[in-house]
């Protein structure tokens, strides 16, 4: 049994000290396929989802198909060496489809697609 959480919100960040920009937030534990349904487009998709390679992949999966042309992912536990499926599974999607790294705080790794 998964247990999942949808939060859809509009959120103001920073990306530098001139700009800033308002984005949705769409964000989901292990049950991507929920948001399946969802027809909006999102500027930032959070990723919390177990910890396994096939997890990880299917969320990103279901993230992308949330994201905005040249969105943001954030992913949970990257790069948490407690959960190396997370930064693998994510490293290698960033390098097959060009991501860049614009952030990291903790174990919160955000990507520009």
């Amino acid at each position: 049994m998964y247990i999942f959480q949808l939060t859809v919100r509009r959120i103001t960040f920073r990306l530098s000290n001139t700009h800033t920009q308002t984005l949705k937030l769409a964000l989901w534990g292990a049950a991507g396929e929920v948001c399946q349904g969802l027809a909006s487009k999102y500027g930032l998709v959070f990723v919390n989802t177990l910890h396994d390679a096939a997890s990880v992949t299917r969320e990103i999966a279901a993230a992308l198909c949330l994201l905005e042309p040249g969105g943001l992912l954030a992913f949970h536990d990257y790069p948490d060496s407690g959960w190396p499926d997370v930064r693998k599974v994510v490293d290698e999607h960033a390098r097959r489809h060009g991501w860049k790294r614009v952030g990291q705080v903790d174990y919160l790794g955000v990507f520009r697609t």
